[in-house]
C-alpha cells in the first residue's frame, strides 16, 4: 500500500518505482539483477563498506553494528546476504540518522536466505521521503522466516518500517516494534507478495504524523494479524488496514495490563477476527462501530475485561475457552453470542466490588463454566446475565452469588432475577445451578427468568385488612328554646 506521501507507485524490472507528491522517485529493488542493483544504488545513494559513527561491518550472513548515531557524518547501511540466516550485533551504542539516502538500514536475504534480525538502536532518515528500515527477501521455496524485532526509536519522513516479500514467496513474513515508530508515511508497511504469513507485533507506539495518516499497513500473504501487546499501542485516529485480518491482544514480558478502545476499531479496515491470547488482563472500553463486527472472537487466555463496552459479533459468537476469565464492570452488551462449552469462568462481581449494578447483555448463550454474581437482598438488587435469545447447550452453568443479606431480608413477595431470558427461548429447568447453601435459585415458569425468591413474611396486619380505623362518633346536641343554657343530645 501506498504511503499518504505517495501518488503514484509502478513495478518496474528488479523492483517498485515510487514517485512522491514531492515528484521525488524512490526505488525499491526486489530482484539481485545487476540493472536493479545500480538502479537501487543510484537512487537511494547508500554506500555500503564505509566507516562512520553509526556503520555496520562482517561477512554475511552476520554482521556487527556498532557506533552512537551521528546526523553530521552517517549513511545507509545496506547488509545482504545470500545464504544462512542474516542477523546483527550491536555494539558501542549503535544508532543511524541519515539524510542523503532513501534506506537508513536496508536488510535483504535472497537466493535461500532467512532473516532473524533484533535491533536495539535508534535509526532516523531525514530525507523528505526516506524510509527508516527496509527489510527486504526473496521469493525462494528455502526461505522459511524472515523476522524484523525493533526496541529502539524509528523515524522517518517516509515510512518506519517498509517491508516487501518478493512475489511467489511462501516465507513468513514477522515484523515486531517494541520501541517507538513515528513516521510521516506509514508507521509499518509490510507488502507480502506471495502466500505466507504476515504478522506485526506492536509492543511500543506506532504513529504516523500525516494527517489521516496510516500507521500500519498489511497487504498479501495469508492469515495476517496484527498483535497489539501490553504496553502497545497505535495513535489514536491513525488508520489500520489488512485483508480478512486478526487483531489479537496479547501478552508481553514484564507487563501485565492492557487497555483497547473499542470505538477507535472506526479507522480499522479488513479485521474479521477478534482474539484475546496469554496471560494478564486486557480491558475492553467503548462502542465497536457496528458496520465493524468481527465475524469470530475468542478468549483464549488470561482475562477479558468488560468496562462499559459493547462489542460486535452480528450473528457470531465469542467462546471462552477453559481456564479463561471474563470479566464484567459497569454495563456491557455483546451483539452477539456468548458460548461458553469449554468451561471458562465469568464473573460480575470483582475484587472487593460489592456493587449490584453491573450487567451483561447477550444475544444467544451456549451454557456452561460459572457465573458469579453481586446480590443484595437488603435492597433487593443483583448484578444481571440478560439472554435476548436462546439458551443453548448441554450441562448447566454453575452460579455462585457474593451475597449481601439472606433471602429471610427481602419480602416473600419479592424476587431478585440474576438471569434474565427475554429472548423467544426460555431454557430449560437446569440450565443455571446456584452453589450457594440455603438459598434456592428456581425458572420462573412465566418469564423464564432465573430468580431468588424472598422468604421474610410481612408483618400481621393490625388494621383491619389495612384500612384506618372508624372515626368515633361524636353526638349531637341542641339548645333548648325554652331554657337559656340547656343542651339536649342524642
Amino acid at each position: 500500500m501506498s504511503s499518504p506521501h505517495t501518488q503514484s507507485a509502478a513495478l518496474v524490472r528488479g523492483g517498485r518505482l515510487r514517485k512522491t507528491s514531492r515528484g521525488i522517485f524512490t526505488f525499491a529493488p526486489f530482484l539481485a539483477t545487476a540493472s536493479a542493483i545500480a538502479l537501487g544504488a543510484l537512487l537511494s545513494l547508500t554506500p555500503t563498506d564505509s566507516a562512520h559513527a553509526g556503520s555496520c561491518t562482517g561477512t554475511a550472513p552476520t554482521f556487527t553494528c556498532s557506533g552512537a548515531a551521528d546526523m553530521a557524518s552517517d549513511t545507509g547501511q545496506t547488509l545482504t546476504t545470500t545464504t544462512g540466516t542474516l542477523m546483527i550485533t550491536e555494539t558501542n551504542n549503535f544508532g543511524l540518522n541519515a539524510e542523503a539516502v532513501l534506506q537508513s538500514l536496508w536488510l535483504r536475504a535472497r537466493s535461500g536466505a532467512n532473516m532473524d534480525v533484533t535491533l536495539a538502536g535508534d535509526i532516523t532518515n531525514r530525507h523528505a521521503s526516506g524510509n527508516g528500515v527496509y527489510v527486504y527477501a526473496a521469493a525462494t521455496s528455502s526461505v522459511t522466516t524472515v523476522e524484523f524485532t525493533s526496541s529502539g526509536t524509528i523515524t522517518a519522513n517516509g515510512d518506519g518500517i517498509y517491508s516487501v516479500i518478493q512475489t511467489g514467496g511462501t516465507n513468513a513474513l514477522s515484523i515486531t516494534a517494541n520501541g517507538m515508530v513515528s513516521a510521516g508515511g506509514e508507521g509499518i508497511n509490510a507488502d507480502h507478495n506471495g502466500t505466507g504469513t504476515l504478522t506485526i507485533t506492536v509492543g511500543g507506539t506506532v504513529d504516523s504524523t500525516a494527517t489521516n495518516g496510516t500507521a500500519i499497513s498489511m497487504s498479501g500473504g495469508s492469515n495476517q494479524k496484527l498483535v497489539i501487546n501490553t504496553g502497545g499501542s497505535i495513535a489514536s485516529g491513525d488508520a489500520v488496514t489488512g485483508t480478512d485480518a486478526t487483531l489479537e491482544l496479547a501478552a508481553a514480558d514484564g507487563e501485565t495490563t492492557g487497555s483497547f478502545d473499542l470505538s477507535s476499531l472506526s479507522t480499522f479496515t479488513g479485521f474479521t477476527t477478534f482474539e484475546k491470547s496469554g496471560a494478564g488482563t486486557w480491558t475492553l472500553t467503548g462502542a465497536q462501530p457496528s458496520g465493524k463486527a468481527f465475524t469470530s472472537a475468542s478468549l483464549t487466555g488470561g482475562t477479558l475485561r468488560f468496562n462499559a463496552a459493547t462489542l460486535e459479533l452480528g450473528t457470531n459468537a465469542l467462546a471462552l475457552a477453559a481456564n479463561t476469565t471474563l470479566e464484567v464492570v459497569g454495563a456491557n452488551t455483546i451483539n452477539g453470542n456468548l458460548d461458553n462449552t469449554a468451561a471458562g469462568a465469568i464473573s460480575l462481581a470483582i475484587g472487593d466490588d460489592t456493587g449490584t449494578d453491573d450487567s451483561l447483555s447477550v444475544t444467544n448463550f451456549t451454557k456452561g463454566g460459572t457465573l458469579t454474581l453481586n446480590a443484595n437482598f437488603m435492597t433487593g438488587m443483583s448484578d444481571t446475565l440478560t439472554i435476548t435469545g436462546m439458551v443453548t447447550g448441554s450441562g448447566a452453568t454453575a452460579i455462585t452469588l457474593t451475597a449481601e443479606g439472606t433471602p429471610a431480608d427481602l419480602l416473600n413477595t419479592s424476587s431478585i432475577t440474576l438471569v434474565d431470558v427475554s429472548g423467544s427461548s426460555v431454557g430449560a429447568d437446569g440450565d443455571f445451578t446456584l452453589t450457594n447453601s440455603g438459598i434456592t435459585l428456581t425458572r420462573d415458569a412465566g418469564s423464564g427468568d432465573w430468580i431468588v425468591q424472598g422468604t421474610r413474611t410481612p408483618p400481621p396486619d393490625t388494621g383491619g385488612g389495612g384500612m384506618p380505623p372508624p372515626m368515633p362518633v361524636m353526638p349531637e346536641c341542641e339548645e333548648s328554646t325554652s331554657t337559656m343554657g340547656s343542651f339536649t343530645c342524642r
